[in-house]
């Protein structure tokens, strides 16, 4: 912190530290209609925050977007017919947020 400010009746002091879970974020029901869902048709989807924002934005965020979208098209190649065996349980640490498991089963 730069000076000394209250937040959601929090004091803070001037030098005190902050931290963002952009990942939360993400799944903020005010904002994403379903936010547990994967939903990249939804019309807000290139609002997130995964890759942070402005002048802090990841400068590798084109990479790794064409790298998902890659590995993604490859998958369904692979496995065109398949269907979650179970929902996936997320586990966080930090300011991360990863599936702790993910089970699939193909037809």
């Amino acid at each position: 912190m730069t000076r000394d400010a209250a937040f959601a009746g929090v004091q803070l002091r001037k030098g005190d530290g902050v931290i963002l879970p952009t990942g939360a974020a993400n799944r903020d029901a005010e904002k994403y209609e379903r936010p547990d869902q994967a939903d990249f048709t939804r019309a807000n989807a290139k609002t997130h925050l995964t890759f942070g924002a402005g002048m802090h934005r990841c400068s590798g965020s084109p990479l790794a977007t064409l790298q998902l979208r890659v590995a993604l098209e490859e998958f369904r190649r692979a496995i065109p017919r398949y269907r979650l065996a179970e929902l996936v349980a997320y586990a966080s640490g930090g300011q991360k947020a990863a599936p702790a498991s993910l089970r699939m089963i193909s037809d």
